[in-house]
């Protein structure tokens, strides 16, 4: 079992220490050079828990507000109310953001979204979603949708590097 993430008198988590770099892809048999200049379509295979692990720091560093995933997942607000689970960040970090669960709001443009996104404003329109949020918070994300017109340029980036453009 990996020891969950620490906070500090600050109130800033503390991820674990992860190893070298150069150790790690050395491990998992890549170069440097393969690593930064390889192309989108190129594929490597890496150890299960070396990529949970990585995720689960990438998630660390995201925003989280308490209220806002306690509100959004009732399951989670039903575990956190019942002692079942000891604190909701942790679960993001380590389970919920590996399920697709959002930590902080996501800033929906709600007239952003429904001019980008058609679909989603004849769902409204008809009362089939209630909001963009709700839309997002359903699906949106998972589909690589864009909250809000800043984030646009972002979400292009990570579609080309995860091979979705």
């Amino acid at each position: 079992m990996v020891k969950p993430l620490q906070t500090n008198a600050r109130g800033v988590t503390e991820p674990n220490s992860i190893p070298n770099g150069r150790l790690v892809t050395d491990i998992i048999g890549l170069s440097q050079d393969y690593l930064l200049f390889a192309g989108n379509k190129s594929k490597v295979a890496v150890p299960a828990q070396l990529l949970k692990e990585l995720l689960t720091i990438a998630a660390s560093t995201l925003p989280f507000e308490q209220d806002f995933y306690l509100a959004t997942y009732p399951d989670i607000r039903k575990a956190y109310a019942a002692g079942r689970l000891a604190d909701p960040r942790t679960h993001f970090i380590e389970v919920g953001y590996i399920e697709g669960r959002l930590g902080s709001n996501p800033n929906i443009d709600e007239e952003y979204y429904k001019r980008a996104y058609p679909d989603v404003a004849a769902a409204i329109a008809t009362g089939a979603l209630k909001s963009a949020l709700d839309h997002y918070l359903r699906a949106g994300a998972l589909e690589g949708r864009c909250p809000n017109s800043k984030s646009v340029s972002n979400a292009r980036r990570w579609a080309v590097i995860l091979g979705r453009e």
